[in-house]
């Protein structure tokens, strides 16, 4: 039941993507028919634009994460730019490959793109950390900022990440084997929170129903869960912590029961 709901959110994300481009689409041709007499030189240039800000309020429209909005907004002109370019075949494959190894195939299903930890969001960690001997798992690792940073602070500590992304995998990889912490690739929702005190995540909105319901059945009592910029809807957190003055840079806290 668990892979065909995560099938039909992937399935539900690409289509409204599919959605999103299509109007996008719409739009730009009709700009660039009315265009092109007139404007004969900027034509495909201004149809793209309207194609990428249609696409991209389609999709806002449609409650897609504002990551996605990015994508819509740089799809078009993308293509505009490098048909422009005339680039070998080659490199459109090169390039398909280096955003799959950087971001993974769990992307589109998960809907967790790839975030770095900022170092006051560290800072913040670092303050609510227990004095004793504690295991920390970093959910979504990403290059293992986080674990680099308290392995400096906590020699004591266990830390433990994991992450689907090869690239950023491989980095934390290599990071690990220097500075001495866990680093392990693979699905962040396989993995059992049961033997971790503190469980830290810097997922998205729409991983955090699904997060909270892992921990509820996984964490023992007593054990932390940290997440950074995003809350669990209809879950207040015991604590927050603000690290900035903008609206997601904020620490919300879960003391499981």
């Amino acid at each position: 039941m668990r892979d065909v709901a995560i099938a039909g959110a992937a399935q539900g994300t690409l289509l409204q993507a599919a959605a999103a481009q299509t109007l996008g689409l719409a739009a730009g041709v009709i700009a660039f028919l009315l265009a092109a007499p007139a404007l004969p030189g900027v034509a495909a240039w201004l149809g793209v634009a309207l194609q990428a800000l249609v696409a991209a309020s389609a999709a806002r429209l449609l409650g897609m994460p504002s990551w996605w909005l990015l994508l819509h907004l740089a799809f078009g002109p993308s293509l505009l730019a490098a048909r422009s370019l005339e680039l070998p075949a080659a490199w459109y494959g090169s390039g398909f490959l280096a955003l799959l190894a950087l971001y993974g195939l769990r992307t589109l299903t998960d809907r967790v793109p790839l975030y770095l930890s900022s170092r006051r969001a560290l800072a913040a960690l670092s303050r609510v950390l227990p004095e004793r001997r504690f295991s920390l798992l970093d959910l979504g690792a990403g290059t293992g900022r986080v674990l680099r940073a308290l392995r400096r602070q906590r020699s004591d500590a266990s830390l433990l990440g994991v992450e689907s992304a090869p690239l950023p995998w491989l980095a934390a990889r290599v990071s690990a084997a220097i500075d001495g912490y866990g680093m392990r690739f693979g699905d962040l929702w396989a993995c059992d929170l049961s033997r971790h005190d503190i469980v830290y995540a810097y997922l998205s909105p729409a991983a955090m129903p699904r997060l909270w319901i892992k921990a509820c059945a996984e964490m023992r009592a007593g054990s932390l869960l940290v997440s950074n910029a995003f809350a669990v809807p209809g879950q207040p957190p015991d604590r927050t912590l603000r690290y900035g003055r903008a609206p997601g840079e904020v620490l919300y806290l879960w003391r499981m029961r």
